[in-house]
């Protein structure tokens, strides 16, 4: 059925939703309207990168703003992102962060633990989990309000630089420092050895693609990075391409998060989204780029 809305309507609509101060919950809304690969680099500043999941290409930067950050992990759950190892917070290096603003959110100081370096999100328990490298490589899961538990040591121990969960087969997914690719237990953090990745890098972050059904790292060194997926069966890694030039070049992108196609609302949910933003003069999934 053809719609009857006229153009002064739809003037009118953006005016009141201006007015009545809901830009920011159209731009979250905008914010999910994306499926996709989002990584995170490391450095001063960090900043939040759209990944193409068919060339490897990194754009569309927003930087994290309010703190002294040198990020490691990252992971999208229940309609957020979460970072790990976030500096100059007051402490509270784990938090959201928000993919349209760049703001950082604290919720707890990981147990008075710097090094997460890993994040994997489980949807249906509503759990994160890292893998504690200050505390004897020990799995650990975390709430979204901050509650930490600890599992248990991994063994044989890992680092999990690197980490990932498969929602559809109930598998976490980790790296270690010899770049190797572990399945680990979320009852006993037993883990066990899928095989190598045929690749190295100082920072890696891994995703899942719960659409697909595909397991994505992403991978090198300072300055530099690449867009891998992995065989879930053998570990081996399959290069997709170049993250390209980041705004951040202190360290590669190591944080690794895939939003997935249910978070993308229905095609009209999106048409409104759109002439409302465009009324406001607002556009585009992560804000303006830098340098704009």
């Amino acid at each position: 059925m053809q719609s009857t809305t006229s153009p002064g309507v739809i003037h009118r609509l953006t005016r009141r939703l201006k007015t009545a101060g809901i830009a920011s919950t159209l731009l979250a809304a905008a914010a999910t309207a994306q499926a996709g690969l989002v990584g995170l680099s490391s450095g001063r500043p960090g900043a939040l990168y759209q990944i193409n999941s068919s060339t490897g290409v990194a754009s569309g930067a927003v930087t994290v703003s309010g703190v002294d950050t040198s990020l490691v992990g990252l992971e999208y759950l229940g309609g957020k992102f979460y970072a790990s190892d976030v500096f100059g917070s007051g402490g509270l290096l784990f938090g959201t962060v928000d993919p349209v603003t760049g703001t950082y959110t604290g919720i707890n100081n990981q147990n008075v633990s710097a090094n997460w370096h890993g994040l994997a999100g489980n949807e249906s328990a509503q759990l994160l989990y890292t893998i504690d490298i200050n505390n004897n490589n020990s799995l650990t899961s975390i709430t979204t309000a901050g509650v930490v538990s600890v599992i248990g040591q991994t063994s044989p121990s890992i680092s999990g630089r690197g980490m990932a969960y498969d929602d559809t087969n109930g598998i976490l997914y980790a790296t270690s420092d010899a770049n190797q690719l572990f399945r680990v237990d979320t009852t006993t953090a037993l883990a066990t050895l899928i095989g190598d990745l045929g690749f190295s890098g100082n920072v890696v972050g891994l995703a899942y693609d719960e659409d697909a059904q595909s397991l994505f790292a992403n991978a090198g060194n300072a300055g530099s990075s690449a867009l891998y997926t992995l065989n879930v069966t053998t570990g081996a890694g399959t290069l997709v391409g170049l993250n390209g030039p980041l705004a951040t070049s202190e360290f590669a992108l190591d944080g690794l998060a895939w939003v997935p196609n249910a978070q993308v609302p229905e095609p009209s949910a999106l048409a409104l989204v759109g002439l409302a933003l465009a009324g406001l003069g607002l556009g585009g999934f992560f804000g303006p780029r830098l340098g704009d």
